[in-house]
């Protein structure tokens, strides 16, 4: 004779096994932030070119515009920012720092750096055959740190990155300059490295005790269905 109520309780118990389940794989580690990265653009910057306009993650949205611009005897490449975007510089409206790879490019700057906007990235000024050069992109190709803003991240929220910047300003020669290619950080407020190209975006994947935990549910769910599968058949 069947025990009253057996299979309620087994129902029961396989709804318990299968949240438990369910819970165990919600504790697996979620995905982490990505590094969204351009590939090689090699954009001209010079007097033939029209002004290049950036647009870092691909909204259609201009965040920094690279131009050419003469007057008088002074010749210069310059960018400058749309939509809230800054770039690191050494002081307001002064020549942008040139950063070496790997440098983290953050909220808090090292003492001397600082967000701006509309900084020179190289220049040349000819004054009766004399040649004198400002710009930390004269001759010399690096990163610029930037950050700006997306519609996950507003206010104090930025999304951060880097632009490769290389300035060509030979002696007797017209400035001009190539933007090679550039990467963002897709979480608000997280650092990226100057230079910095590949996803860091993990698969979320159970750990090892994580999977037994889960096996061990699903033996017990298994044995609990065939217990539940006999006793109807006695009770048929």
């Amino acid at each position: 004779m069947a025990k009253k109520g057996f299979k309620g309780t087994l129902e029961k118990q396989l709804k318990v096994y299968s949240a438990a389940a369910a819970g165990v794989l919600a504790l697996a580690p979620s995905a982490d932030a990505a590094i969204h990265y351009s590939g090689l653009q090699n954009l001209p910057v010079d007097s033939s070119h029209t002004p290049q306009n950036i647009d870092l993650n691909g909204d259609l949205s201009t965040e920094f515009i690279f131009n050419y611009k003469a007057s008088g005897n002074t010749h210069k490449i310059f960018q400058s920012q749309s939509y809230g975007a800054q770039v690191i510089g050494a002081f307001s409206f002064g020549p942008v720092i040139r950063l070496s790879s790997n440098y983290q490019i953050k909220g808090t700057l090292v003492p001397g750096f600082s967000w701006y906007v509309h900084p020179i990235l190289n220049l040349i000024r000819s004054s009766y055959g004399s040649y004198s050069f400002y710009g930390n992109f004269n001759n010399a190709t690096g990163f610029m740190g930037v950050r700006f803003h997306t519609k996950a991240c507003q206010g104090n929220n930025w999304n951060y990155g880097w632009i490769q910047y290389q300035g060509n300003t030979p002696i007797g020669s017209p400035v001009s300059g190539t933007v090679i290619d550039w990467a963002y950080e897709d979480q608000c407020n997280v650092a990226i490295a100057a230079g910095a190209e590949e996803s860091k975006r993990t698969t979320s994947v159970p750990t090892l005790n994580q999977w037994g935990m889960i096996i061990f549910t699903l033996l017990l769910g298994g044995l609990a269905a065939r217990m539940l599968k006999k006793q109807e058949e006695e009770d048929s």
